[in-house]
């Protein structure tokens, strides 16, 4: 694993074969031994999510395809397993900021909707019934968050600063996840996206909350922000709408091979209708 990493990972285009292989091997394991990832070190683990991040980087689509898929299936059975908390209190703002950050970016626009489902995804740790706290993870991170988004102002770069009483500071502030996701949620669009303003910001950091059990007002939401922070502008925007046109052309030609006799295809036909016919058991 660690020297192939090494290998691929110099650049974004050699052995490009051996990326597409080398991350569908990831996702097989994943799929059909995660046991063995649950095996794994913590610094494997880091590895391991290191080079899924990697993988969803890439300027080559279908191995950032290949990343994306593989982390929402590493989010889903880790959401599964006895382990949840502890990988979503190691890995959840990584994640979401990495996610954050290839969703604005028009270089990845293609992975929009795994983008989406990912962010939904992530924010659903907020429902588990059994869940740790994510604010004292980092918790002079967790008072220098809050500190901004109650002054409707960014995170400054660099920050925060140790601070001994941190601890303390961030048990007095937050008493459950949601509250304490939003104000992170809100103070990271701020420093990204500061042309928003902070009302703008906050009620976006709320509907994500409000929303993220509900895919398609959560896919909604986001593809509104992304139009409203001109991340898309003119026909960029069009290709945020690419699922649906997909799902509609499908609809069409569904609805035309039940109108017209002759033009549903057999391989869409359920399994029974051809039976009594000519040369079908």
């Amino acid at each position: 694993f660690e020297c192939t990493l090494a290998m691929i990972a110099k650049n974004y285009s050699d052995y490009p074969e051996i990326r597409l292989h080398f991350f569908g091997m990831l996702r097989a394991i994943t799929q059909n031994c995660f046991p063995a990832i649950l095996g794994l070190s913590s610094a494997q683990i880091n590895h391991l999510l290191d080079a899924v991040v990697w993988a969803m980087r890439h300027t080559e689509y279908h191995v950032a395809e290949e990343g994306l898929n593989l982390l929402e299936e590493l989010l889903h059975y880790f959401a599964e397993s006895e382990h949840a908390s502890a990988f979503y209190r190691a890995y959840f703002h990584q994640i979401l900021q990495v996610t954050l950050g290839l969703l604005t970016d028009t270089m990845h626009k293609p992975g929009f909707k795994h983008h989406v489902r990912i962010l939904s995804n992530v924010l659903a740790y907020l429902d588990a019934p059994q869940k740790d706290p994510l604010w004292d993870v980092d918790a002079s991170a967790t008072v220098a968050a809050a500190t901004a988004a109650s002054r409707g102002e960014a995170i400054p770069e660099g920050s925060p600063a140790p601070e001994p009483a941190a601890a303390a500071a961030a048990a007095a502030l937050y008493t459950d996840n949601a509250t304490y996701v939003r104000d992170y949620l809100h103070a990271i669009l701020l420093r990204s996206f500061p042309n928003l303003g902070s009302a703008t910001s906050l009620e976006l950091a709320k509907g994500m909350i409000e929303r993220r059990s509900d895919y398609r007002a959560f896919k909604q939401l986001i593809r509104d922000f992304l139009v409203a922070s001109k991340v898309y502008g003119g026909t960029e925007a069009g290709s945020l709408f690419d699922e649906e046109a997909a799902a509609a052309a499908r609809r069409e030609e569904e609805a035309l091979h039940t109108r017209v006799p002759g033009m549903m295809p057999v391989s869409a036909l359920p399994p029974d209708s051809m039976d009594g016919q000519p040369g079908f058991a």
